[in-house]
């Protein structure tokens, strides 16, 4: 296997310096073929020079994974991954991730097969931002070598060099900075009130780097100068000896991702004073191995370092060994290294693939470009059973009310079998799809796992009691949002369907939830957290971003094509004309929004689709005089890009049924702004309320009237939305839902 990692300067100084170094070091022990290339200091040359470098060690080595050792660094392998397919991991760590800005820094996090964070902190920092990205992070803590951090005496030469004998030595060894996140400052302004105590004290600063307040603080009290000692950098050989130099370590920092100086601390047996939030509580074990101040508070900072120089802190903080021995025994580098093999393991092609069978009720469009992707990745071999062939050959579809067959591939780049259906009236309802070839299949091909799509079919239930009679893992992947579960009715057979379901579920290995409701919903029905995996309800974003880029700029051309007039903003609504769409709610905001509307170039309601509700929808139209609304009808999927890229906003209003809603999914992919019911599943994880859309109450047509008028009567804020939305959508990907399938699969592994 080869890898190549990229990084700054590995040699430099620094937490994540040494981090990076400790990485490469584990990954050469991985594989025998990795290239490291680092960021050398330096302008706009050095950077070119760089990505040069990278590009053609790339091209060179052709690595099977790429290991990025720093944001900053990640556009270069998203634009490797979109050329060439290459996987590669993004190493987060502290200040560097308190607000993640910039699209393609953005969008290389969301394709990143894996985030590697250093602590919970860094974690929870990366996933307030990006939530979706639950199932992909990697967790890897700093390491320490005890081979040279440990117990030593305390070397003379140094002690006579530092003129500190026969003192109690208070340690901060960290990069001085000026900003304020490290805390050398405030410990420096904590000092006099040590002095009180201690007055013996010597507070020793070790690092490279400037920060004023330090010396302003010394210029201001000049009577601390003998109680400070600021000695400059330090070669990584020599950190050991200041270390041993130390009576406690301190470091109130901010913002510190974990701290790599505490636990090189602890390894040498000596005591630590940190911040009590941020990642440094994880090095100390939650103030196990030290007290815990909070940063600001000088007088905190002061009282803890006093009870360890007088030792009044607790005892264990004094047994060295102790402290060392609990320190390696979690942070050794032999479970780093150990560590960072899994996590090739896991991204390796090769590495334990998995046979899934994935069962579903027939080819659906917007699914079937996730099954030739989960077969192209070499983690799984696929096989999919379809109970019915509708979209197949041409099937009447009562709702569109005419024969459908898709004019896009749906049966190419994937193995699938379509079981033999016993249904005297195919259709998606339960007795619709009674395929008895089921129980053969999962009991003869012995499948790792089986991916059920729902189990609202008699088939599906076949599929999951014959797993369960088998042995065989089941991966449940439903749409139930819990906003509509709270609107269904408290009758006997709800009743009994809330008692099936959960007997069922305490059965099942693993869920998929497509968003914040679904997620919800099985969380209402009793399913533990460690089951639950995030995979998006999505399209192949790539596709549509492909089809946005092809098709003209001059949206008047495309109008045109379409019998659309070429003036005045328009509104769009994709989709069946059936009740559970509620098309009539948008018509009569439509014509609110035309009573207040001040501009003389009205906006246009364009209905693309067909169904019960359209001759009503139609008249409604002409009794009012509404000239402006178009019904080009039923549009195939290759036809529906024109009409997106010609919309100012999309509206989906529908209400009980609407679980999600992938047309907003489709809409968002070509920058729109969207406004959707409080009913629709996609509205609590697409729609952020004024950045990107609105989401209204359902059935208020006066509400929706609002919230179009305020989204087409400012351009400017318009053009913000749609970006927002390009942005929100790339997050919700079928690259997503691959790693929330593999993170269930291999969950019990």
């Amino acid at each position: 296997m080869k890898l190549l990692f990229i990084a700054g300067d590995v040699n430099r100084i620094g937490g994540i310096e040494k981090y990076n170094r400790d990485f490469f070091s584990a990954l050469g022990k991985t594989a025998a073929n990795t290239v490291l290339v680092e960021r050398r200091k330096g302008g706009i040359l050095a950077k070119l020079s760089f990505v040069f470098r990278v590009v053609w060690k790339y091209l060179k080595e052709r690595p099977d994974i790429i290991f990025c050792g720093h944001l900053n660094f990640s556009p270069i392998c998203l634009v490797l991954w979109k050329l060439f397919g290459t996987p590669y991991t993004v190493a987060l760590y502290g200040t560097d991730i308190i607000d993640i800005s910039g699209r393609l820094r953005r969008s290389a996090v969301c394709r990143a097969a894996r985030i590697i964070t250093i602590s919970e902190y860094s974690k929870g920092l990366f996933l307030e931002q990006f939530p979706e990205a639950k199932n992909r992070i990697f967790m890897l803590p700093s390491a320490v070598d005890g081979s040279v951090f440990n117990i030593q005496g305390r070397k003379q030469a140094l002690i006579e060099k530092l003129g500190i004998a026969g003192r109690p030595v208070i340690l901060s060894l960290a990069r001085l900075t000026t900003q304020e996140h490290k805390g050398q400052d405030r410990v420096l302004k904590s000092l006099p009130y040590i002095l009180e105590k201690v007055p013996d004290a010597v507070y020793l600063i070790v690092g490279n780097g400037h920060d004023n307040r330090v010396n302003a603080f010394l210029m201001e009290y000049p009577e601390l100068g003998t109680s400070v000692i600021l000695a400059g950098p330090s070669d990584y050989d020599e950190r050991a000896d200041y270390y041993n130099l130390a009576d406690v370590y301190a470091l109130p920092s901010k913002y510190e991702g974990f701290g790599i100086v505490f636990i090189e601390s602890l390894a040498c047996g000596v005591p630590v004073v940190a911040s009590d939030g941020y990642g440094c509580r994880e090095g100390l074990l939650d103030g196990e191995l030290g007290l815990l101040v909070p940063p600001d508070d000088l007088k905190a900072i002061a009282n803890a370092i006093i009870a360890i120089l007088t030792r009044t802190a607790p005892r264990s903080l004094f047994d060295r060994e102790y402290l060392r021995k609990r320190t390696l025994d979690i942070y050794n580098i032999d479970a780093w290294d150990k560590r960072v093999r899994q996590l090739v393991q896991g991204l390796s092609p090769e590495h334990n693939q998995k046979k899934l069978a994935i069962f579903m009720s027939h080819p659906i469009q917007y699914q079937v470009p996730l099954l030739g992707k989960l077969a192209k990745n070499q983690q799984f071999d696929t096989h999919t059973y379809f109970y019915w062939d509708f979209g197949v050959k041409e099937t009447y579809e009562a709702d569109f009310r005419r024969e459908i067959k898709w004019d896009i591939p749906i049966l190419d780049g994937y193995k699938y079998s379509f079981l033999k259906n016993y249904s005297l009236r195919p259709s998606s309802r339960f007795w619709g799809e009674v395929n008895f070839g089921v129980i053969p299949e999962i009991f003869r091909r012995r499948y790792d796992a089986i991916l059920v799509f729902g189990w609202g079919l008699f088939s599906n239930w076949l599929a999951i009691l014959s797993a369960l009679a088998t042995g065989t893992r089941i991966i449940l992947h439903g749409e139930s949002p819990m906003n509509q579960e709270m609107c269904k009715k408290r009758n006997l057979k709800n009743l009994v369907r809330s008692m099936l379901l959960k007997q069922l579920f305490k059965r099942i290995s693993a869920f998929l939830y497509i968003g914040k409701e679904n997620k919800k919903f099985y969380e209402y029905f009793g399913v533990p957290q460690n089951k639950l995996f995030f995979a998006p309800y999505a399209v192949d974003n790539e596709r549509y971003f492909e089809e946005e880029k092809s098709l003209p700029a001059d949206k008047n051309i495309l109008r045109k094509s379409a019998g659309i007039a070429e003036n005045g903003p328009v509104i769009l609504f994709v989709g069946k004309l059936s009740a559970k769409k509620r098309p009539m709610d948008l018509l009569k905001a439509y014509e609110i929004l035309l009573g207040s509307w001040k501009n003389d170039i009205k906006p246009m309601l364009i209905y693309v689709g067909d169904g019960p509700l359209r001759n009503e929808l139609e008249s409604y139209s002409a009794d009012r005089g509404l000239t402006r609304v178009y019904f080009p009808g039923f549009k195939n999927q290759l036809e529906l890009s024109s009409y997106y890229a010609i919309a100012d906003v999309f509206v989906l209003p529908s209400g009980l049924g609407e679980t999600w809603g992938l047309v907003v999914n489709e809409a968002m992919c070509f920058g729109i702004p969207v406004v959707v019911s409080d009913m629709a599943g996609c509205g609590a994880d697409l729609v952020r309320q004024g950045e990107n859309g609105f989401v209204f109450p359902l059935g208020s047509s006066e509400k929706l009237a609002q919230c179009l008028s305020e989204v087409l009567g400012n351009e400017d804020a318009r053009k913000i939305f749609g970006r927002r939305s390009r942005e929100i959508i790339e997050n919700y990907s079928q690259e997503q839902d691959i790693e929330g399938i593999r993170a269930a699969l291999y969950a019990y592994d």
